[in-house]
């Protein structure tokens, strides 16, 4: 009952351009009504951010379309992620929200890499921590192993840029 709660929120949010203030009172009060967890909170907030380009829709979007409307939703949305995902076990939490909701929507699984980037790029989750969920192996199901896939090239890419810059620190020491 409270994703739902919250997903029409940001449903409303979204399409009456509702001050993201105003939607992290009513999440809020909503977290406190059903006396839902914070983690459980972030999580099933990124998944309502990820539900609403097709809230409503008859079928699910091809990817491109579906990526579109996303994009636009993530750019509304980003103060809202910003207030919630605050710390590494926030991250966590929105990482496996982004997964589980990948392994259940092909088009999420196809734009996981760029979606990745947005949050890094907008400081939303680490380079750290997103490295750190790519590498853990425990009990991944096939979806999971399927979509970590569709992330491999950002990861290699953080990966290079972490060792450059492990590189650029140890020369000014010489």
């Amino acid at each position: 009952m409270f994703y739902n709660e919250v997903l029409d929120s940001l449903v409303r949010g979204y399409s009456e351009k509702i001050r993201t203030e105003n939607l992290i009172l009513e999440v809020n009060s909503s977290k406190f009504a059903y006396n839902v967890t914070v983690q459980e909170l972030n999580s099933l907030v990124v998944k309502a951010i990820l539900s609403v380009p097709e809230h409503g829709c008859d079928q699910p979007l091809p990817p491109p379309a579906f990526l579109a409307k996303l994009q636009s939703v993530l750019a509304t949305f980003m103060p809202l992620l910003a207030n919630y995902i605050k710390n590494e076990e926030s991250e966590w939490s929105c990482l496996r929200a982004l997964e589980t909701f990948s392994c259940e929507h092909a088009a999420m699984a196809a734009c996981l890499a760029k979606v990745l980037m947005v949050l890094y790029q907008k400081d939303i989750l680490s380079e750290t921590t997103i490295l750190a969920w790519y590498n853990e192996s425990q009990e991944l199901t096939p979806e999971a192993v399927r979509v970590r896939q569709q992330v491999r090239r950002l990861v290699e890419w953080l990966e290079q840029a972490d060792e450059e810059s492990e590189d650029d620190s140890g020369s000014d020491d010489d």
